[in-house]
């Protein structure tokens, strides 16, 4: 019976698409590296007990593991492979039990906002390892790895709800790129929940 009630559901969605529109997705957070910080690179910093690498191909299912249960989507290799910096994939493992509890990655990503451009992407986290600021160790080795390769522009995408990524790349010093008009409202709402301060005069507007 549930199946019947899921399926009548998906039907009654689309046939509200068909009369009155497909829903927008609303354009996706972006957050630039200042100039003023082109060759500051900050400081990597790695709680005792953990151990930061480069990942491997044999990481390939701990890695999908730890994507899973810190509520994100397993990237697509065979697209990001082609992008991704040598030395740029950086994992943190729990040597305690082989497991994967933060990654991120430096690639090479250019779009049509961000012309030659360097791209930070995938944090993810372990919930279980949260408080230990393992997002905070690798966000700044892709950090520092992309200003490591000379790029003069450096960008990141994020979602709303990602509050607390959000709060590790503002306090790294990555600021909200406005380049478009509802985004002063949506970081707005952003430092009110995160307790950050909303300066938009300071960011960089399109």
């Amino acid at each position: 019976m549930m199946d019947y009630q899921r399926i009548w559901r998906g039907v009654r969605r689309r046939l509200g698409w068909l009369m009155k529109g497909c829903p927008k997705t609303p354009p996706i957070l972006e957050m630039i590296w200042p100039v003023a910080l082109k060759t500051q690179p900050p400081v990597v910093t790695v709680a005792d007990e953990y151990v930061m690498r480069q990942y491997t191909p044999l990481d390939q299912e701990k890695y999908a593991h730890l994507m899973l249960a810190s509520g994100m989507e397993v990237p697509s290799f065979q697209y990001w492979n082609q992008h991704i910096l040598p030395d740029g994939f950086y994992v943190i493992e729990y040597p305690q039990t082989g497991a994967l509890v933060a990654a991120c990655f430096a690639s090479h990503h250019p779009t049509v906002k961000h012309e030659r451009a360097g791209n930070f992407g995938w944090l993810a986290v372990d919930p279980k390892h949260r408080g230990r600021h393992l997002g905070q160790a690798v966000s700044a080795a892709v950090t520092a790895r992309l200003i490591q390769a000379g790029y003069q522009n450096m960008y990141l995408e994020t979602h709303d709800f990602r509050l607390a990524a959000i709060k590790i790349y503002l306090s790294m010093g990555w600021v909200p790129f406005l380049y478009c008009e509802e985004m002063q409202g949506r970081w707005k709402a952003i430092c009110d929940k995160t307790q950050w301060p909303y300066t938009p005069e300071q960011w960089t507007v399109k």
